[in-house]
């Protein structure tokens, strides 16, 4: 009898009507009337407005706020590492116009100076200090290269000078009686 409800059978779950609206079969066997059903229609645009387009709409802003979510934290990182490398870049020039200015000072300081790891290894030695001694002597230790000793010299202060405290002291190098005054202080 599909034909008197002027509904055609697309396949045994589908119809559809004359103005070609798309229908959903649901059939239930009457247990009283055997080969008898009930069939319900259920229309597929009315179920899509109803179930689907409203999923559709909040899916879809849901989507929107996590790409606008997502893209406010992406935007958030990127002007904070930036800003991160900004910052480093500056305190690098900082860095190196200070490591010039020390070393044009220390260049030109007419006194002889050097720098002394805490192992008494001479880490720098000034000009000065090269002529005084005759040679560079970085990498050697200290009581070896200024003063001719094979171990630290008795008078010495370095080690207290790595703990926050300044000498001042009058030394005679026995190397060649040559009188030094001698600043030691932590850098």
């Amino acid at each position: 009898p599909w034909n008197w409800t002027g509904m055609r059978l697309m396949d045994e779950n589908n119809a559809v009507d004359e103005l070609g609206n798309k229908y959903h079969l649901h059939k239930k066997e009457l247990i009283n009337s055997p080969g008898w059903n009930l069939v319900y229609l259920q229309n597929h645009n009315a179920f899509y407005e109803k179930s689907i387009k409203p999923l559709r709409k909040s899916f879809g802003a849901g989507v929107i706020l996590f790409y606008l979510f997502f893209g406010f934290i992406v935007f958030f990182l990127f002007a904070k590492a930036n800003t991160n490398i900004i910052q480093r870049k500056k305190a690098e020039e900082a860095l190196v116009k200070s490591e010039e200015k020390y070393r044009v000072m220390m260049e030109t300081l007419p006194d002889a100076a050097y720098i002394c790891s805490p192992n008494f290894t001479v880490e720098y030695m000034n000009p000065a200090m090269i002529r005084q001694i005759g040679y560079d002597a970085t990498g050697e230790t200290c009581y070896k290269a200024i003063h001719g000793f094979e171990e630290k010299c008795s008078w010495c202060m370095h080690r207290q000078a790595l703990k926050d405290e300044s000498f001042d002291q009058t030394i005679i190098s026995p190397r060649d009686n040559h009188t030094f005054h001698v600043s030691q202080s932590p850098i």
